[in-house]
């Protein structure tokens, strides 16, 4: 069963994307080799453009991908931020547009806790997790300043899957103030900016398969 983990960090976004289990399947991707040494018990904060999902399991045609195969990349990618993060507790965000809200209607419906944020006009669901990058710019640039190591927040790592420049700046800004962004991406479509900006990059799309678990 999944429930909302009782919390209380000093900040809580208003989208209401929510803590919750995260079940692994049989695969999760093994821990990248790029990324700097993580704290014991890293926290994991996991955004997911889903438009980027529902395009990229089709690379290159145009078109978007099944509900079936929507799934198993999620599954993918959860088990992945479980395997971080062994608690089995991460802070979660799928962003997406209303068209692809429509199209992948059953994937959203059997979805635990409308977990999903649905967003309108051009580069919402970009935004929506932007804004998630920027508050946590605003909590780690305070962490700095005070001369706090680890903040009251669960974010010792992003894990983003996506491949739009737009993302770029705050990966850029977050990787200058300690925290780490690993890049999971469907496809070579990675803009040169973001590739740059994150510590990691794998590609778990269907055309370049990423390293499973040991």
């Amino acid at each position: 069963m999944n429930t909302r983990h009782a919390v209380s960090p000093s900040w809580a976004p208003s989208d209401s994307p929510c803590w919750e289990p995260c079940e692994p399947p049989q695969l999760p991707l093994e821990l990248s080799d790029q990324l700097p040494e993580l704290p014991p018990n890293p926290r994991v904060l996991l955004l997911i453009d889903v438009d980027c999902v529902s395009y990229g399991l089709m690379e290159g045609t145009g078109e978007r991908g099944c509900n079936e195969d929507m799934r198993a990349c999620l599954e993918l990618v959860h088990a992945t931020a479980a395997r971080v993060d062994r608690r089995y507790w991460t802070w979660t965000r799928r962003a997406l547009s209303s068209a692809t809200a429509e199209h992948h209607l059953d994937v959203l419906i059997a979805a635990p806790s409308n977990s999903f944020t649905v967003r309108y006009g051009r580069n919402g669901a970009d935004l929506a997790l932007i804004e998630e990058l920027d508050e946590l710019l605003k909590i780690r640039s305070r962490a700095v300043r005070s001369g706090r190591k680890r903040p009251t927040w669960p974010a010792d790592l992003v894990m983003l899957v996506g491949h739009d420049g737009i993302y770029a700046p705050p990966v850029a800004k977050l990787r200058l103030l300690g925290t780490p962004t690993w890049l999971l991406a469907l496809s070579d479509r990675v803009a040169d900016s973001l590739r740059n900006a994150a510590c990691a990059v794998d590609y778990i799309g269907p055309s370049r398969p990423s390293r499973p678990a040991a």
